[in-house]
């Protein structure tokens, strides 16, 4: 059997020899001090599948001879101080698996080889000094399952080759100085779990192309300048585990959706910054911990963040309000449920439409109709019906909406109508002995609502609160009657009773929905 001798030097400027048979599979010469090495003898081991050579001082090394190494499988370069190195002779190695150039100095790199490398699996090159890469030679690695570019200085990155990609499960970019990334392509990843962009300068990102990553499982958006993000298109990601957005410059983030990834458990998120229409007790009976901080060892030290439950916040997905429908019905008050229909119309575009006073049967029986166009259609229908019956007109925009909608338009006058007479037959109840106003019934007017919804004005206020409210009123061509006794007061307007504990909870929570 021919021997083979590998020659080397070291840090202390010793030569090395190590002998290998021509039958060898693997050399591995880990933690040598290497500084450097001749690989032409590897030529002639036409049966190698593993290189090795990772942790030595390497500054430079030439891969020429392994280009006859046709069986090389893993290659590893990493934790050496290489600068610069030429991938070219590795675009023959067409069973290459594993590159790892990862923990070294390089400042650029040319990976328009390893487009001949179909059977690429892992690519890192993180902890280098890289600037800016070409990833368009990635696809044609379809078996590619683990890149690797954090800890570089990465400005730009175009992840446009990777929607060929589609066996690709892990990807991370922590730790550069993107400001911009398009996560579009990989709307065709599906086996996409773990994504890691921490510690870089994002200000905005798009996660509605990662909604059709199924198997996602973890999401590190940490530490970058987000100011607002919409993670409503993961509630789809069911494998869904871990989402971090700490430290951001986020105001409020709805985490509503969450609730909808069945193996969800871990948000880590600054403090009050978490904002849901779900209450607590239903997020700790789904075992979901939430934290303001990602510890380096998960245990029970770590404070809860400060989040925002209870909520009446505008749902924006109709596919979220399907979902959520069987949890609020199961665990939350029903005020919760009928807030969600009142965000069905704005889902599907209707915004400006005005609350349906619908009972819970006829909203399952809407949630069902799979044609949006046909849904469109009956919310219109509901809503027209109900302004036929003297039903509630609240949250109608007669000038953007009503007037574009020839349903609409047709009983216009007849809204006008109603809110006329709501308005002279409505008021307030004033309570002298403890300067207080009892606002309930002009909450329950259109103009009225529209008043206090602005002012963020509760069910009750001051005397001289109500002083700004009656100037409000009386702007809009109308007084406000103070009664002393609600029995002096009526409502002309066909409501239920459900649609008044409605109003009168958002009143309470000082929401500006029903603006």
């Amino acid at each position: 059997m021919t021997e083979i001798a590998l020659e080397y030097g070291t840090e202390e400027g010793q030569s090395r020899v190590e002998i290998f048979d021509s039958s060898t599979r693997e050399i591995s010469l880990s933690m040598h001090q290497i500084s450097s090495v001749d690989l032409a003898p590897v030529r002639h081991l036409t049966k190698l599948k593993s290189i090795d050579l990772s942790e030595n001082s390497l500054h430079t090394i030439d891969l020429q001879p392994i280009s006859s190494c046709l069986h090389i499988e893993n290659l590893s370069l990493a934790c050496n101080q290489l600068e610069c190195i030429d991938l070219d002779p590795l675009r023959d190695c067409t069973n290459l698996r594993v590159l790892r150039l990862d923990f070294n100095l390089l400042e650029q790199v040319d990976l328009n080889p390893l487009g001949f490398l179909e059977s690429l699996e892992v690519l890192r090159l993180g902890a280098n000094k890289l600037q800016s890469v070409n990833l368009n030679s990635l696809a044609n690695c379809e078996s590619l399952v683990y890149l690797s570019l954090w800890g570089n200085k990465l400005r730009f990155l175009n992840l446009g080759s990777l929607s060929a990609c589609v066996a690709l499960e892990e990807m991370y970019l922590s730790q550069n100085r993107l400001k911009v990334l398009d996560f579009s392509p990989l709307s065709t990843c599906s086996s996409l779990r773990k994504i890691g962009v921490s510690r870089n300068q994002l200000q905005e990102i798009d996660l509605h192309p990662l909604g059709n990553c199924a198997h996602l499982q973890e999401l590190n958006l940490s530490k970058n300048a987000l100011q607002s993000l919409d993670i409503d298109s993961l509630w789809s990601c069911k494998q869904l585990e871990m989402l971090n957005i700490s430290e951001n410059d986020l105001d409020q983030i709805d985490i509503t959706s969450l609730i909808l990834c069945n193996n969800f458990r871990e948000l880590y998120l600054d403090m009050d910054t978490g904002i849901t229409l779900l209450s607590r007790a239903t997020f700790e009976k789904e075992e979901i911990h939430i934290a303001s901080r990602y510890p380096t060892i998960i245990d029970d030290s770590h404070s809860s963040a400060n989040v925002s439950y209870d909520t009446p916040i505008q749902i924006q997905n109709l596919d979220i309000i399907k979902g959520l429908a069987p949890i609020l019905q199961l665990h939350e008050p029903k005020w919760k449920t009928f807030h969600s229909i009142q965000c069905m119309p704005t889902s599907i575009g209707l915004d400006g439409l005005g609350l349906l006073d619908i009972n819970f049967h006829q909203f399952h029986s809407l949630l069902k109709e799979s044609d949006i166009s046909a849904l469109s259609r009956r919310l219109i229908q509901a809503f027209c019906e109900q302004v036929e019956n003297n039903g509630t007109t609240i949250g109608l925009d007669i000038e953007n909406f009503g007037s574009k909608n020839s349903e609409i338009s047709r009983i216009i006058p007849r809204i006008v109508k109603l809110r006329r007479r709501e308005m002279l037959s409505s008021g307030v109840i004033a309570y002298p002995n403890h300067n207080k106003i009892d606002l309930r019934h002009l909450w329950l007017t259109a103009y009225g609502c529209s008043i206090l919804s602005r002012r963020s004005i509760g069910i009750y206020c001051t005397e001289s609160e109500f002083k700004c409210v009656s100037e409000a009123v009386e702007n809009t061509g109308f007084e406000v009657r103070i009664a002393y006794d609600e029995s002096e007061l009526s409502t002309p307007t066909e409501m239920s009773r459900l649609m008044k504990q409605y109003i009168w909870k958002i009143a309470e929570l000082s929401s500006s929905y029903l603006v």
